[in-house]
């Protein structure tokens, strides 16, 4: 582990195995673990940075307001700080709002783009959303938490897999609340709508069809504002990394081998 200090936050961030770098951003509420079923994958093949977005893990938790442009230059100080001048770049949920702002910061900096489960900017639909976590959090973070749940897991999953949800839920109780509220609403102050045509990065998004967080149409109109990117729906809840993990690492894998 090491640690960047980023504007007034220390970024906490792993290196895993060697090769060409990707870099993994991820969103809401959930530190580097959330990439526990990509991790080993990736790191057999290239040089793979994880680290834990301003707000959750060990990264510090500076007071809000933060938005994705300001957590893509967090983005940029763990590269700089990991000695990377270009690489690969997944990003999640809002971690694929950071990985927009990233390419059109830097886009000399990104070999290639995966935007998954992500939205190029605000939705009548996902401003309700943010309303009701805000709602929720005023009973505490642990009412938030099983909201979030619900939100980003489909009912097949959530049914199937107790045991699994139990260590994510305790992963999630461990992300301050005010951690949670910046990111909520630094994904909905996010609006690249006007500027997603200029990315002339290779792109490959990934929708999820049974996601009632981000909507599965909010990605497909990323695919369709980037030109030549390339688009896949997976049929699975939002948390697309955990739920269709072997899907969603061969569909990254198969993607970067190309570019």
């Amino acid at each position: 582990m090491a640690v960047v200090r980023s504007g007034d936050a220390d970024i906490d961030f792993e290196v895993h195995g060697d090769g060409d770098a990707l870099l993994l951003i991820m969103g809401v509420g959930t530190d580097k673990r959330g990439w526990t079923m990509q991790l080993p994958a990736f790191a057999q093949r290239y040089r793979t940075i994880a680290y834990d977005n301003r707000g959750v893990g060990r990264s510090s938790a500076p007071s809000p307001p933060y938005s994705t442009e300001q957590m893509a230059d967090d983005a940029l100080a763990v590269m700089e700080a990991a000695g990377i001048e270009r690489a690969h770049v997944v990003g999640v949920s809002m971690g694929g709002a950071i990985a927009q702002h990233l390419a059109l910061k830097s886009p000399e900096r990104v070999r290639s783009l995966v935007l998954a489960v992500t939205w190029p900017g605000p939705s009548p639909w996902r401003a309700r959303v943010r309303e009701l976590q805000r709602r929720v959090a005023t009973l505490g973070r642990e009412d938030l938490v099983r909201l979030r749940v619900l939100l980003v897991f489909s009912p097949p999953f959530v049914n199937e897999n107790p045991d699994l949800l139990e260590p994510i839920e305790a992963t999630m109780m461990q992300t301050p609340l005010h951690g949670y509220l910046a990111h909520i609403d630094a994904c909905e102050t996010h609006d690249l709508r006007a500027r997603l045509g200029e990315i002339r990065t290779p792109t490959l998004a990934i929708a999820a069809a049974r996601d009632v967080l981000v909507p599965p149409e909010l990605t497909k109109e990323i695919a369709a504002r980037i030109p030549s990117a390339e688009l896949v729906t997976l049929d699975t809840a939002h948390a697309v990394q955990l739920e269709a993990a072997g899907d969603f690492n061969k569909l990254i894998l198969d993607f970067l081998a190309r570019h």
